[in-house]
């Protein structure tokens, strides 16, 4: 597929027609609510293929007659808009970028947008919840009191760091696109996303930068221990590297590094003990109407197969039969 030539992720369209009120509403569901008006009196026509991700969406637009567009409030997502042919005008905040072949445009959540999309115009648009890329500052900084990350409103396609993500986001789009291919999987999609979101932190300029290329401090003993007692009591909720480096004010990669120097297994690791040893103690005290799968998902495992898989590995025996022979033992009890 020649991404260029061809409409990316012509196998995920999500509008394409002459009508303006429905489109309105489409791009304000990938976007943000926003006011569409043809270009120069020219007829409305739109073609929306997209994909909404876990914490972020892709998408391709294409307006062969031109639009203007104007968000209603200020964006609250930061997103990548890579021009395939064409050019658009931004104002941003107020100041003027214009993304052509040779220019593409950031925008940062925070900013009030306007944009006159010429005829022929057509977008590939990388759209990044405001949460996910704070959460990744804090992941790889270990800080949690920086200001909102603002991306430099213009890159420089060719520039090589940009170059890089640009060709990690074009392969991403190929591969969605793919029929039967890894990315059906929902993990491959998480995996290639948190890649994508960390090509855009390191790819990009923005005011952080100086921040986020200066050495983090290691954790010593002390955080380790901090680490699995915060564990230890949030287990039965989702967490995350992320979580855990804005929690005890380290990076994930020192607090990785900690582990390793002090523990013989990783963070995660040491969560899902807990959560394992946790649902085995609770079975062997359960009750004849007590279940496995609620007690398994009350103890923060979301996959029940690969839990049941890991608990025999781990036990000799399945969570069930931990579950029968605990209930025998309370009736011969009685």
């Amino acid at each position: 597929m020649n991404i260029a030539a061809d409409r990316p992720l012509a196998n995920r369209p999500l509008f394409a027609g002459t009508d303006i009120d429905q489109g309105r509403e489409m791009l304000s569901q990938l976007f943000t609510e926003v006011t569409l008006e043809p270009y120069a009196g020219n007829r409305y026509s739109t073609v929306i293929n997209g994909v909404a991700l876990t914490r972020s969406a892709l998408c391709y637009i294409e307006h062969p007659e031109g639009m203007i567009t104007s968000t209603r409030a200020p964006v609250d997502f930061h997103t990548i808009q890579l021009p395939l042919t064409g050019t658009a005008e931004f104002r941003i905040d107020g100041q003027p970028a214009q993304a052509d072949t040779e220019h593409g445009v950031v925008l940062s959540a925070g900013e009030q947008v306007s944009l006159e999309t010429l005829p022929g115009n057509r977008m590939l648009c990388f759209i990044v919840d405001r949460g996910v890329m704070r959460d990744m500052v804090t992941a790889v900084t270990g800080r949690a009191d920086l200001p909102v990350i603002r991306f430099a409103p213009q890159f420089d396609p060719a520039e090589p760091r940009t170059a890089s993500l640009l060709s990690f986001l074009k392969n991403f789009t190929i591969e969605l696109n793919r029929p039967g291919g890894i990315l059906e999987s929902p993990a491959a999609v998480a995996t290639f996303e948190h890649t994508l979101t960390t090509f855009m932190l390191f790819g990009l300029d923005h005011n952080l930068r100086d921040i986020l290329n200066a050495p983090a401090p290691d954790a010593g003993a002390d955080q380790v221990r901090l680490v699995e007692d915060y564990i230890t009591a949030h287990y039965t909720n989702p967490i995350s590297m992320e979580t855990i480096a804005r929690e005890t004010e380290h990076s994930a990669n020192s607090i990785f590094r900690a582990f390793r120097k002090y523990r013989d297994y990783t963070p995660m690791q040491f969560l899902r003990n807990v959560r394992m040893e946790t649902v085995r103690m609770r079975l062997l005290s359960a009750a004849r109407f007590d279940s496995v799968g609620e007690t398994a998902m009350d103890c923060g495992f979301t996959h029940l197969g690969r839990f049941a898989i890991e608990y025999r590995q781990r036990f000799g025996e399945s969570p069930s039969e931990t579950l029968s022979r605990a209930v025998q033992q309370l009736q011969h009890q009685r």
